[in-house]
């Protein structure tokens, strides 16, 4: 705006004399006499921290490693874990106009944060326990989220981001007893888009050290399960063999039952079918002990299931998929519902009874899911359907929808367009229709 106020009152300046008034009107503030504290704004931050009792600074500075807004239980479990700081200080940061009151959440401004940040930094005991009550947070929602039997569409984004911050955090200081959490970030990448960031920790989980205890393999099996889910495992099979052997010297248990579960799904999915079956057998001394609940006693069907399907006997996987329905009609698990219903469908589409399918495909539809993977599957079986029916028209706006959320996902073009091809290989009469947008 300075350059451009000169410009219009003298044609000969020249741009380095532009440049030149541009800089002497941005000097440093002490130019005009002004305080050290108001030469620019890391030092009005700098000055406004130390203004602070210690507890209400060191308060700040721990919260600041949330990375969006947060509510007033999180900030206590954190807060609580750290000595010096005071539980209650939000209420005193926000009069301060340190924190920002967010309708019933509170969020901290980026320029506070990161000048927060960057004096946390230089205080180590201080970081250290403000990850310890971050993580104490992240276990407190995961086991207040299974307990309250609830969906996993519906967390808030800024609660995904604390508790992959919290995972991140957890592998930068070799740090164990997140198994839980593991196993609830992979239900939530279930129901929508996983980020990235997720699914490079979960590679990142798969190839450091192995499982060291029952709870560390809970959060191996969380990992390989996101990773399956998206399709985006970067660990060889010795890999994943070695991870299960070290799960299975820890006795049986969900973590170990889980492995073998996710394995068999993956050897499945590729035909190997003597190694699906060695891993669905596996599974089964978890699926009848103690530690097991019905959610876990249902997947054995859908085990059976899948190998029938893979072995070419879709009658078979048909009377499985059929079962687990059935039982999961009489569950309160939505998911494990939902999970049933694309089952069925599935199997009834290889089949070519597109006619039972397609109420079932629409029925899980209809189902509360964001964008994501899931929700994509489901409208390839509704493209499906449509065009075994011969609704030619009907499957091409489904399949338009499919490449409209995946567009919108931001993932990379090579996996978009593999999806792409994925859904024309399973809906034929796609093939004749015109070049996608991905695709032109």
């Amino acid at each position: 705006m300075t350059s451009s106020l000169a410009a219009t009152q003298s044609r000969s300046t020249t741009l380095r004399d532009l440049i030149q008034i541009a800089e002497e009107g941005t000097d440093d503030l002490a130019r005009r006499g002004g305080q050290p504290r108001q030469r620019s704004l890391d030092a009005v931050l700098a000055w406004s921290l130390d203004c602070l009792p210690p507890p209400r600074r060191a308060s700040l500075l721990a919260l600041s490693i949330l990375p969006g807004r947060f509510d007033l239980e999180m900030a206590i479990t954190i807060l609580d874990a750290v000595d010096g700081c005071e539980t209650h200080a939000v209420r005193h940061l926000a009069q301060a106009s340190l924190i920002d009151l967010d309708g019933e959440s509170y969020r901290i401004l980026d320029t506070i944060r990161h000048a927060a940040r960057r004096h946390l930094a230089n205080d180590p005991d201080l970081a250290a326990a403000a990850r310890l009550g971050l993580r104490a947070w992240a276990q407190q929602l995961a086991a207040a989220l299974y307990r309250e039997q609830r969906r996993f569409d519906d967390i808030p984004l800024d609660r995904v981001l604390a508790l992959e911050t919290a995972l991140e955090q957890a592998m930068d200081d070799g740090a164990s007893g997140l198994g839980k959490v593991w196993e609830l970030v992979s239900l939530i990448a279930h129901c929508g888009e996983p980020s990235v960031r997720i699914v490079d920790l979960a590679n990142r989980l798969m190839s450091g050290p192995l499982p060291a205890d029952a709870d560390d393999d809970l959060g191996f099996a969380g990992a390989i399960n996101l990773l399956l889910h998206v399709g985006a495992v970067a660990v060889a099979d010795d890999r994943l063999e070695a991870i299960c052997a070290a799960a299975d010297g820890h006795g049986v248990s969900p973590g170990s039952g889980y492995l073998h579960f996710n394995l068999a799904f993956h050897y499945g999915r590729r035909g190997d079918l003597r190694a699906a079956r060695r891993h669905a057998d596996a599974y089964l001394p978890f699926a009848a002990s103690p530690a097991a609940d019905a959610t876990d006693r249902r997947m054995v069907h859908h085990l059976h299931g899948m190998i029938a399907q893979a072995a070419g006997e879709p009658e078979e996987a048909l009377r499985h998929a059929e079962r687990a329905l059935i039982d999961a009609r009489e569950s309160d698990s939505n998911m494990d519902f939902d999970v049933a219903l694309v089952t069925v469908a599935e199997v009834l589409l290889d089949l070519s009874r597109p006619e039972e399918a397609l109420p079932l495909a629409l029925e899980a539809l209809r189902m509360i899911v964001p964008p994501g993977p899931l929700r994509r599957f489901k409208l390839a079986q509704v493209a499906r359907a449509h065009a075994q029916l011969g609704n030619t028209e009907a499957a091409h706006a489904t399949a338009r929808e499919v490449e409209a959320e995946l567009l919108a996902s931001g993932r990379p073009r090579e996996r978009i367009q593999a999806e792409l091809a994925e859904l024309r290989r399973k809906v034929p009469a796609l093939a004749a229709a015109p070049a996608t947008q991905t695709e032109a």
